[in-house]
């Protein structure tokens, strides 16, 4: 995803959720962290 559209739709969250931007910005750079999280207890599961 280009960085301009991934801003766009974290401005879209930020007043739609009526957060502040550094709320948006910790949204926003978690979720790969979960994503990723997730993908390493699955891979531990199936070992």
């Amino acid at each position: 995803m280009s960085r301009d559209k991934a801003e766009k739709q974290k401005q879209k969250a930020k007043e739609m959720l009526g957060i502040s931007d550094e709320r948006a910005k910790e949204i926003f750079e978690e979720q790969p962290d979960r994503k990723q999280q997730k993908k390493k207890q699955l891979e531990k599961k199936n070992q």
